[in-house]
């Protein structure tokens, strides 16, 4: 009687302890094995709960002696204890997005909860191609709205560097774009829904520029993936018809600006009747390898048809 008793309580503490395991987060292989991150899964029967474990950079004090060197960093363990429903990776490795009763929150790559960004219950990740003016995008489904937050690198503390993320809206919709967002707002007057476009500021990540409305029906985005030079500019419908614009100002500025998006492959202001038959030839949805008239190379981006916004992108170098 006594074996059976304590082979019973054996196995209740077995199954109150569960099963723990660790699994190396995508991407992870490529770091140094002292400051990989790992998903945490524990099961207790059929109930998993998911958590984080890793490290960052530890940097100590600087020796008061500047003749001396400072010590190199060491790894600082953290972790989200295995207490949540889902654990899925926030932005491009910016921190980490963790699931209960229905509402994601969003936790640091130091596994501190980030104040800045909303609970939300839904979230996708963005990752640009060759854009070098943020790490990553993310648009936040909310009860109130959509928010759209950008990831950015902080400066460095004694903990290291660590991605940081400023957060705009709520916003009725909202579409990812290459070097900004697009947004969507109803005029509570009259009840009517407009598209504007906001472009990312990297001199200053806490600024958003509105270049753009929000007062258009449509609205193309034209940019240069091949350059640090913002070479970028926008077709857009508003009350007064189409129009090209650009950075708060007509383009091409300069014969140097249109000799830029010539070499890069990009339609010039005179061409507008051109974009406009693009435009028409647009395909709904994302495309790749998109062969226009009067063009030799291909292009990528994305047309929404039903929102009459989309991106228009030089895919291909000369």
């Amino acid at each position: 009687m006594k074996r059976l008793l304590f082979l019973a309580l054996a196995a209740l503490l077995l199954s109150a302890c569960g099963k723990t395991e660790k699994i190396l987060i995508p991407g992870q292989q490529f770091v140094p094995e002292e400051y990989q991150f790992y998903f945490v899964l524990k099961t207790f029967g059929n109930k998993q709960l998911w958590g984080v474990e890793g490290a960052v950079k530890k940097y100590p004090k600087p020796p008061k002696d500047k003749t001396k060197e400072a010590d190199p960093p060491s790894p600082h363990k953290v972790r989200i204890a295995p207490k949540w429903e889902a654990v899925k990776v926030l932005g491009n490795m910016g921190g980490f997005a963790v699931l209960k009763d229905g509402l994601w929150r969003a936790f640091s790559l130091d596994c501190e909860p980030l104040d800045e960004l909303p609970y939300f219950t839904d979230f996708e990740n963005f990752i640009p191609n060759g854009n070098p003016h943020y790490d990553a995008q993310i648009k936040m489904k909310t009860e109130n709205g959509i928010f759209m937050a950008f990831q950015f690198e902080a400066k460095k503390d004694r903990f290291g560097l660590f991605p940081n993320f400023s957060c705009f809206g709520p916003y009725a919709d909202a579409e990812f774009g290459y070097h900004g967002y697009f947004f969507y707002e109803v005029d509570e007057f009259d009840g009517r829904g407009l598209w504007g476009y906001k472009v990312f500021n990297d001199s200053d990540p806490y600024d958003f520029t509105s270049t753009i409305g929000p007062g258009c029906y449509s609205i193309l985005e034209i940019a240069n993936v091949h350059t640090y030079i913002r070479d970028f500019y926008f077709l857009i419908e508003s009350v007064t018809g189409w129009e090209v614009v650009g950075r708060n100002r007509n383009v091409p500025t300069s014969s140097f600006h249109q000799g830029l998006l010539f070499l890069n492959n990009l339609p010039l202001n005179w061409s507008q009747e051109t974009l406009m038959e693009w435009l028409r030839q647009l395909p709904d949805g994302e495309f790749h390898d998109l062969m226009l008239p009067g063009n030799k190379k291909t292009f990528k981006g994305f047309w929404n048809a039903e929102k009459k916004i989309g991106v228009l992108a030089n895919d291909k170098k000369y």
